[in-house]
């Protein structure tokens, strides 16, 4: 691509929390490309990277549609003032997610450059209640119909997607939801060192968002009686419940409360023993075949598989998948008999610990599948020749009007 500018359009927060984001800008980055990245404000995200530049504006994310309705259109009109008085024009515009989406898409037909849509969470029609989420839905097919390609996280977004949206799986494009670099082979202490837990003590580590709303929270603390005596169950972050702080746990039970920085997050993972991964259906608009079908996409599933830590899941067929042929981990729909399956896990310790780092090396090394997308970014790519094509004929076709 001789335009080596990107606009980058990302309307929620926590950016710096979402690894597969972070890994494309980086090597975007690496590969000569400037990024104008234009998001809500959010003070929690600081990219520092070469090339790539931040355009943070006051903005909404949330369930109010009106409040995120206005971002959409303030971020619109953000990339167009940037244009305008810059005097740059920019060889793609991505939008990330969906109102993200929406706005890549005003801005790509009025510019007209080519869009691409990241995509994050699979949405299901029939699953909507409101119809202003079925609106959504609606819009997203359109846009992403009119993207000259679609980046997604695994095998099953492209299926699904493509079903859904009636777009051909040619046209799909796979980063999966993992940070750079090779696996880990070495543990860390991180964990040890900060909360001061005896080297001896073997973590199983389980994230404090996804543990406190789970079904099998109070399950889990009550089996965690039972664990073996060199185990500590440790809950990482999370808004701890009152009813939670109120009781008194055994000495194998931590809860964590310090902030781990997104470069420490190999540390955090590679803390670890064995991981704890849940995912259950859950009452929002992405809570449904789209949690049923978390597996690859799971940021820290992915990260306990890049540092080679084994893994106990919800039953979810996108990990039963993965077990199957990589025995890196172990599916459950009961967690009363934790105890049993971590002494099964630890005792055949370096198979399943094996089987992690093959997993991650073969199917979710980031810059593997970034060769292909970086392939896409060639002024002779045919698709977004077309698209481009296709944008100068719709506002000569509405000019005429």
């Amino acid at each position: 691509m001789n335009n080596k500018r990107i606009a980058f359009i990302y309307l929620q927060k926590g950016l710096t929390t979402v690894p597969c984001l972070l890994s494309f800008l980086e090597l975007l980055s690496r590969n000569g490309y400037f990024i104008h990245i234009f998001s809500i404000r959010d003070e929690k995200s600081f990219i520092h990277l070469p090339n790539v530049r931040l355009h943070s504006f006051p903005g909404y994310y949330g369930k109010n549609f009106f409040m995120a309705g206005l971002t959409t259109i303030t971020a619109i009109l953000w990339v167009l003032w940037h244009c305008i008085t810059s005097r740059e024009r920019y060889g793609y515009i991505i939008g990330v997610h969906l109102f993200g989406l929406f706005a890549g898409a005003s801005a790509s037909f009025l510019l007209r450059v080519p869009l691409v849509y990241y995509n994050l969470e699979m949405y299901f029609y029939k699953e909507l209640k409101s119809a202003l989420w079925k609106l959504c839905k609606k819009l997203e097919i359109c846009c992403s119909r009119r993207s000259g390609w679609i980046i997604t996280l695994d095998r099953w977004h492209i299926r699904f997607l493509s079903k859904q949206h009636e777009i051909p799986q040619e046209r799909f494009l796979i980063l999966p939801n993992t940070s750079l670099g090779l696996a880990r082979r070495t543990r860390s202490r991180l964990l040890h060192k900060v909360y001061g837990i005896p080297t001896d003590r073997k973590i199983i580590l389980t994230m404090g968002s996804r543990f406190f709303d789970s079904k099998y929270r109070d399950q889990i603390l009550e089996v965690s009686k039972c664990l073996p005596a060199d185990f500590v169950l440790f809950v990482h972050l999370g808004d701890i419940p009152n009813s939670i702080k109120q009781k008194r746990f055994a000495a194998n039970v931590l809860f964590g409360d310090r902030f781990i920085p997104y470069d420490s997050l190999n540390e955090l993972f590679g803390s670890a023993h064995m991981g704890l991964v849940m995912y259950e259906n859950e009452n929002r608009p992405a809570g449904g075949r789209n949690q049923i079908y978390m597996g690859l996409s799971s940021g820290q599933f992915n990260l306990f598989m890049q540092c080679g830590v084994p893994c106990i899941t919800t039953a979810q067929p996108t990990f039963q998948w993965v077990f199957k042929r990589y025995p890196c981990g172990i599916a459950t729909e009961e967690f009363s008999n934790l105890p049993q399956l971590i002494q099964y896990m630890d005792s055949y310790y370096d198979h399943f610990a094996g089987a992690a780092l093959r997993c991650y090396e073969e199917i979710l090394h980031f810059e593997k599948y970034f060769e292909v997308v970086g392939r896409k970014f060639s002024p002779n790519d045919s698709i977004s020749n077309q698209l481009v094509k296709d944008s100068t004929d719709e506002r000569m076709a509405s000019s005429n009007r």
